[in-house]
């Protein structure tokens, strides 16, 4: 959650930046330090930036969200997913569900606040995924799981653990990244698999030996699980790695971010100052398509994001976000159809309109004719990359 906050004001940050300044036109420069070899993305220099050209990002989609506004335009207590023909949006503070039509048109909303347990708990949800046409929130500090058929409440029941974010894998099974597996905080696991009803049926990639050593693990950055139309990425906070599911035997990509590497259980064991105290990256979000994979991660204070293109096998390296291009890489919510996609609010969105970046400008006044300057709708926005 404090990572959450420090982000939020960054992206305050960067309207101000934006309004002042702008990368310089049709650059690029590769950074011939970074380099991919057997799955391990090097980043030797991280506070060396590539400059990126302002055309990289191409096939502009904008979907207006009618119906939708925010509460307060805090994105990282917002998630986005597009599954099958709907756009779905969890709105964290508002406690509020939204479904819209691929065209943004709002097909229902659910006030999941109306919702409670048996003995009385208040249904808060914190993540949500989709399988079957069933929405399945998650509600990690009252450990309540809620399923819906579209606006109607089909199932609700606690669970044994500390779910904070799942997703349908397969026929009938769930993968969730929690806490500790059973109410007693007993041994803890970086992710389970349960059936369709809950229960654990696996355990994956145990975290440590015992309780302590393993709470130290799960203290920083929380893992995550970031699934695309065809594949579910595992993210390991602690070594910066990513797994495939269902395949564990050894991380399908791991950043190495050279001397900004930290290792807190090491740190801890060896009575050194506080992690705070030190320069270290972690990933915070993974995103892949076919082409490329796009990273953000956060490091001095500030926003930063790589890209690496599995065919040209090149890395590019942003430390901070300064520009247009900048904002979408590092905001990215999900990936469908080989598209990139984010929410921007409109407050955001009246900024970047006013930046004369061309590109997305012609796009947006074409797919959005009738926008109004003053709208207080969100706005969808997908993207792919051009080569490099």
């Amino acid at each position: 959650m404090n990572n959450n906050l420090i982000k939020i004001c960054g992206i305050l940050f960067f309207f101000f930046v934006l309004a002042c300044s702008r990368s310089p036109k049709n650059e690029k420069r590769i950074d011939k330090g970074s380099k991919i070899n057997h799955g391990v993305i090097s980043i030797p220099d991280v506070l060396k930036s590539d400059i990126i050209a302002d055309d990289f990002l191409l096939d502009f989609k904008c979907v207006e969200l009618k119906g939708y506004q925010a509460k307060e335009n805090t994105i990282d207590f917002k998630h986005v997913k597009i599954t099958g023909n709907h756009i779905y949006l969890l709105d964290v503070i508002q406690n509020k569900f939204y479904c819209f039509s691929q065209e943004g048109t709002l097909r229902y909303v659910v006030d999941l606040s109306k919702y409670k347990t048996e003995d009385n708990l208040v249904l808060e949800a914190s993540s949500f995924f989709i399988a079957h046409d069933e929405i399945t929130f998650i509600d990690t500090g009252n450990r309540i799981v809620a399923t819906f058929k579209k606006n109607k409440l089909k199932d609700i029941k606690k669970t044994s653990f500390w779910a904070s974010e799942g997703e349908f894998v397969k026929k009938n099974a769930i993968v969730i990244y929690q806490g500790y597996v059973n109410s007693d905080f007993g041994t803890p696991y970086y992710f389970v698999q349960t059936d369709s009803n809950f229960k654990v049926e696996k355990r994956y990639l145990p975290v440590a030996k015992d309780e302590n050593e393993a709470s130290l693990r799960t203290g920083t950055v929380a893992n995550h699980i970031f699934k695309t139309d065809n594949s579910c990425n595992l993210l390991i906070d602690q070594e910066n790695a990513i797994y495939k599911y269902p395949d564990f035997s050894k991380p399908a990509y791991k950043v190495d971010f050279a001397k900004y590497n930290f290792n807190l259980l090491k740190a801890i064991s060896q009575n050194l100052p506080s992690p705070s105290n030190y320069n270290f990256a972690r990933i915070s979000t993974f995103w892949e398509s076919n082409e490329n994979i796009v990273f953000s991660y956060f490091l001095q204070k500030e926003m930063c994001y790589t890209v690496y293109n599995k065919k040209s096998k090149q890395v590019l390296n942003r430390f901070g976000v300064r520009n247009f291009t900048d904002f979408m890489l590092y905001g990215i919510h999900g990936n469908h159809q080989d598209f990139f996609y984010l929410l921007v609010e409109p407050d955001q969105l009246n900024v970047i309109l006013k930046s004369n970046q061309t590109s997305f400008l012609e796009s947006f006044t074409k797919q959005l004719p009738g926008y109004n300057a003053y709208s207080k709708n969100a706005v969808l926005v997908l993207f792919k990359l051009r080569n490099f």
